[in-house]
């Protein structure tokens, strides 16, 4: 199993860009001897057969998701279409764990899909069904896409628990949201002075797997800082951005203001406070 995480971390399948990891998952299907196709929504399924004395055995499909959220660190540069993960080994609380330099490492879903390759090759079996799928990271449409008659088995097991040695028999979707808020736009008030407000540093994480764990989310950690400069210190907002993905909870975010002369230290000291509460009492920023 560890082998081919270790392969897959070499092949790039950020959400959106499956064509890679497909190639990679149909070649070692064929270099198996398996059969395998990709539907319309470019997932895969293999078929592979039972090992000798297993043909009884009632048919099992195993499915895990290709992809991954593509994050990085702070001044890390990665292409995700095409660079690698670099992994590491970190010894932590007296046990070894595999992490990335600088990336997610994208064990969600890559452990699930290598463990279901290595049951394949490397235990016995009844007949297997894998059946890898596209874009769950985003929009699940491997999944909504599936057309059953691909499908043979009638026992399915998902792979994407995250936690070993564990059965989940239950599961929460998501859905993506757009807002349109319409505003009144005003010129710049004479005198007024921008400021360039930023937050990072936070730890960020999965939106699904991470997010009991309450992480602050840099997004309404900024929102909140401006809304009290707008409404006590005559502060008007020029752009603000937070968030890359859908799926994941904010670690950075930018904001630009303006704020009268008059008020700029006030300002500036403002924004000073604000850094030490959330330095200081986290959960009050991590409250929804």
């Amino acid at each position: 199993m560890w082998k081919r995480f270790d392969e897959l971390c070499k092949v790039p399948r950020p959400s959106g860009y499956m064509d890679a990891v497909r190639r990679y998952i149909l070649e070692w299907a064929e270099d198996n001897g398996f059969h395998a196709f990709s539907d319309e929504a470019g997932s895969v399924i293999v078929k592979v057969p039972a090992t000798a004395g297993k043909e009884a055995c009632r048919s099992v499909c195993l499915q895990a998701h290709m992809d991954m959220v593509p994050q990085t660190a702070e001044g890390v540069q990665h292409d995700w279409t095409k660079d690698p993960i670099l992994t590491e080994k970190i010894t932590e609380d007296d046990a070894e764990w595999l992490t990335a330099k600088g990336t997610t490492l994208g064990a969600d879903d890559g452990i699930g899909v290598a463990a279901a390759m290595a049951a394949a090759t490397s235990a016995e079996h009844g007949p297997l069904e894998l059946f890898f799928t596209v874009d769950e990271e985003t929009s699940m449409l491997g999944v909504t896409a599936l057309d059953i008659n691909n499908i043979d088995s009638n026992l399915m097991i998902n792979l994407d628990s995250e936690q070993e040695g564990e059965v989940c028999i239950g599961g929460a979707g998501g859905t993506a949201v757009d807002c349109v808020w319409n505003f009144v736009q005003s010129d710049v008030a004479e005198g007024d002075v921008a400021l360039r407000i930023t937050l990072h540093g936070l730890k960020g994480g999965h939106s699904g797997l991470d997010i009991h764990l309450e992480r602050a989310n840099a997004m309404k950690a900024m929102a909140r800082v401006l809304r009290t400069a707008v409404k006590e210190m005559e502060a008007r907002l020029v752009s603000f951005s937070a968030g890359k993905l859908r799926n994941a909870v904010p670690s950075e975010a930018v904001a630009v203001v303006t704020v009268p002369d008059e008020g700029v230290a006030d300002m500036i000291e403002f924004i000073r406070m604000a850094e030490n509460e959330l330095r200081t009492c986290m959960p009050v920023w991590m409250m929804a």
